[in-house]
C-alpha cells in the first residue's frame, strides 16, 4: 500500500510548474476558439453556398423531376394503360363481381 502510495502520490507544484502549466491550458483555449470560428466560418459559406443553388433552381424542377421518374418507371414495359392494367392483374386483389368484399 505504502509503494502504491508512494508512486502516485505528486509532489506539490512549484509557482513556475503553476505558470507554466497556466499558459499552456489558456493556449489550449485559443487554439480550441480559433478552430470553432474557422470551422463555423467554412459552415456558414457552405449554408450560403446551398441558399444560393437552391435559390438559382426552378421551383418546379422537383415536380418535372418525379413526373419523369414515373413516367419512366411505370410505363417503360407497357405501352398503354391497359397493357400496364394487364400486366400487372395478378397483385389486385378485387373479385370479379364489384358487390363481393375485399376478401
Amino acid at each position: 500500500a505504502e509503494a502504491a502510495k508512494a508512486r502516485t502520490a505528486r509532489k506539490p507544484l512549484t509557482e513556475e510548474e503553476k505558470q507554466a502549466r497556466l499558459r499552456e491550458m489558456q493556449q489550449n483555449a485559443d487554439d480550441h476558439d480559433e478552430h470553432r470560428i474557422k470551422r463555423m466560418k467554412v459552415a456558414e459559406e457552405r449554408l450560403a453556398a446551398m441558399e444560393k443553388k437552391e435559390a438559382v433552381r426552378p421551383a418546379d424542377d422537383e415536380a418535372q423531376f418525379q413526373s419523369k421518374l414515373n413516367a419512366d418507371t411505370f410505363m417503360s414495359s407497357a405501352s398503354s394503360v391497359s397493357d400496364r392494367l394487364a400486366q400487372r392483374k395478378h397483385y389486385r386483389q378485387r373479385a370479379v363481381d364489384e358487390s363481393a368484399g375485399f376478401l
